[in-house]
């Protein structure tokens, strides 16, 4: 690992990891203080890939405030001419790390990663962004116990698609595509990946392998290649089985028509099992109203301002239109019929109160 890149108004505290074009370094930022996560990318891309990066960073920044996508806070060009990305960082690791150190999650935990992570892929599709790379270890796990999903977009905009190194890492979740000659992506093959991520968060292994199979990295490609139909466990339940099965289809078009379909089917899966109400609802984990998972894919279909592009014909028909005004403008307009009669109670309740406290105070019986 190269030395850490001097970077105004942070200072280096260690390194936390390195990729085949990038590093991962814990900084403290001076003001605020706080600790943060640097992706500093390799000296040796050229002009054209940093510039690249640069203009990704503008798109990602924009797709980190949904609440299934790492947070990013800054990006810049370090002294020594290394983009960086500073972003939130997530003490509990990855997902990837967790099932190394405990073991397949809990259906319930694991279906609602899924519905989370499928809301945060609608996004940055709507945002002509694909994420290419979805797996357990670019998932991680913020400090309120929420997945994030990480490294959007690194491998489309330094022009690297998948490498040899890149595609020995992201084997067990890859989609045939990304096998072909020459390999290609799309919002489709983020579903697979997403796919291919759930069954590994519920079985602890790719969906591609049988329990105690081991294959090697060629002996994966080809069946993979083959198009064969993933030998998913039967001790998974049928109906997600039957959902996961549609999503690992090899043809794309076979595949669910959007992230948000595939979200939905999920959510499907949950209210067949009595799971609605996952552990990981983010109204119950940070205190705020009941928040179903179902919110964030709604959220997403019908606040998410950005106008559909290019890729947004692989979406289908699931894809709902942005709203014709900000939400702010919409929320200013919406009917508030609602909230009458609430108020006419409170006002008729104060105005007893403030009655009898006259007739209190008067001495009346």
């Amino acid at each position: 690992m190269s030395a850490p890149p001097v970077i105004d108004g942070f200072d280096h505290l260690e390194a936390i990891g390195a990729g085949g074009f990038a590093e991962v370094h814990l900084y403290e930022q001076r003001s605020p203080r706080r600790p943060v996560a640097v992706k500093v990318l390799s000296a040796q891309l050229d002009d054209e890939a940093r510039r690249a990066f640069v203009a990704e960073s503008q798109v990602l920044a924009r797709l980190s405030s949904h609440p299934s996508i790492l947070t990013v806070y800054a990006s810049g060009i370090a002294a020594d001419g290394r983009p960086y990305l500073v972003m939130e960082n997530c003490s509990r690791g990855s997902y990837e790390q967790r099932l190394a150190q405990q073991g397949p999650l809990p259906l319930a935990e694991a279906l609602s990663v899924g519905v989370q992570l499928a809301g945060a892929l609608e996004t940055a599709h709507r945002a002509g962004v694909v994420h290419r790379d979805v797996k357990p270890a670019n998932i991680l796990e913020t400090d309120y116990g929420l997945p994030a999903l990480a490294d959007f977009g690194i491998a489309s905009a330094v022009g690297v698609g998948m490498l040899a190194g890149a595609r020995s890492l992201s084997l067990p979740w890859a989609p045939p595509e990304h096998l072909a000659e020459p390999p290609w992506s799309g919002p489709a093959s983020d579903v697979y990946e997403l796919a291919a991520t759930v069954a590994t968060l519920l079985l602890g292994r790719s969906p591609h392998e049988r329990a105690g199979e081991q294959l090697d990295a060629q002996q994966l490609a080809d069946r993979i290649r083959s198009g064969q139909e993933p030998p998913l466990d039967a001790a998974l339940p049928a109906e997600l089985r039957d959902v996961l099965q549609i999503a690992l289809a090899a043809n794309p078009h076979e595949r669910y028509s959007s992230a948000l379909a595939f979200g939905r089917a999920l959510q499907e899966v949950e209210g067949a099992l009595g799971l609605s109400r996952s552990r990981l609802d983010i109204g119950d984990t940070v205190g705020a109203a009941q928040t179903r998972t179902e919110a964030i894919i709604r959220r997403t279909a019908e606040q998410d301002a950005v106008p559909p592009t290019t890729g947004t014909a692989a979406l289908g028909a699931t894809v709902l239109r942005a709203p014709a005004t900000a939400p702010a403008e919409a929320a200013a307009s919406a009917p508030r019929r609602s909230r009458v009669p609430g108020i006419v109670l409170d006002a008729a309740l104060v105005a007893i109160v403030l009655a009898l406290g006259a007739a209190w105070l008067l001495g009346l019986p």
